[in-house]
């Protein structure tokens, strides 16, 4: 029953629901698997053009398998590395933000955590574009599979299922129980 993408701009928009907007922390968790393509795809997009005045969870190509990214409302952009591999079994990713601007230390930001497969990964490096307070993301719409950016194709190459968001930081014991919890 996961919905698959294949083509340029597909997507799934969820509007802008209060329940979304301005989140004062958060968890994003969906179950993917990276088919094919070797481009960069968005798994689910709250800005105007994945990087300002919203969120992102992205993925990366890294070889033969494929890296996790998340932007934040203030656009510190934290990426890992070769985490998920293309063509291979299903990954459960998820993303833990505090909700802070967060602070880049070496090669992590502070309030932000990737999870795969029920563990924390460690990324490869840390980027910082913008450095302002948290952007207003009530504005933007929530889509997933492709994000809002005009003229560049960043639609994710495979299967999207269960996608679950909360308005709170869970932990590990809590992520991994959502990943058992899987049909």
């Amino acid at each position: 029953m996961a919905l698959r993408w294949s083509a340029q701009n597909q997507y799934v928009d969820l509007g802008s629901a209060e329940s979304l907007d301005q989140l004062p922390a958060m968890t994003a968790c969906v179950w993917l698997l990276p088919v094919g393509s070797t481009d960069a795809g968005t798994v689910l997009d709250k800005s105007a053009d994945g990087i300002v005045g919203g969120w992102n969870l992205y993925t990366t190509p890294q070889g033969g398998s494929v890296g996790v990214g998340f932007v934040n409302r203030s656009a510190l952009v934290e990426q890992t590395a070769g985490v998920i591999a293309r063509n291979g079994p299903w990954a459960h990713v998820c993303v833990t933000w505090d909700g802070s601007d967060g602070q880049v230390a070496g090669n992590q930001v502070s309030g932000v955590h990737l999870w795969v497969d029920g563990s924390e990964v460690q990324p490869d490096y840390a980027v910082e574009t913008y450095r302002t307070p948290p952007a207003d993301d009530s504005p933007r719409r929530l889509r997933i599979g492709s994000g809002a950016k005009v003229g560049t194709d960043y639609t994710f190459r495979g299967l999207i299922d269960e996608v679950v968001i909360f308005d709170r930081v869970l932990d590990g014991t809590q992520i991994a129980a959502i990943r058992d919890c899987a049909p």
